[in-house]
């Protein structure tokens, strides 16, 4: 079985990149909301795994194995 995964950078095809901007307007919308909650901990962890899953969403559109 061929593993398609890669360290390196995977250039985004033009559909990608519009795919990729789609999410990441929406994501930005929650984003923004999220920050108008009351500063804490757990706020924190949030942001940072949000972050973190954009990152991700990101990965899957462009490395379709």
């Amino acid at each position: 079985m061929e593993n398609k995964a890669t360290l390196g950078y995977v250039k985004p095809t033009d559909e990608q990149l519009a795919t990729m901007q789609k999410f990441r307007e929406m994501m930005g919308e929650v984003f923004a909301e999220m920050k108008t909650l009351p500063p804490n901990r757990g706020l924190s962890i949030a942001l940072g795994k949000f972050e973190e899953s954009a990152m991700w969403l990101n990965k899957s559109i462009t490395n379709n194995c």
